[in-house]
């Protein structure tokens, strides 16, 4: 895998409204939770947070760095 200066990997409390995914966001159990290049907005960030009480986030969320 390349290294790209351009990605950051953030936790989930530090999603921030405007972020843009870098790859998908997928949980342990497989579900697809928004696609890469997705822009996050502040409601998918609570869905995120949400979901993953009952169904984790597998590895990081990667966002651009602009």
């Amino acid at each position: 895998e390349e290294y790209d200066p351009t990605e950051k990997a953030v936790q989930l409390s530090e999603m921030k409204e405007g972020m843009i995914l870098t790859r998908d966001i997928i949980t342990d159990k497989g579900q697809k939770l928004l696609p890469a290049g997705a822009v996050l907005r502040q409601g998918a960030i609570e869905k995120i947070i949400s979901h993953n009480s009952t169904d984790h986030i597998l590895g990081n969320i990667h966002v651009r760095i602009i």
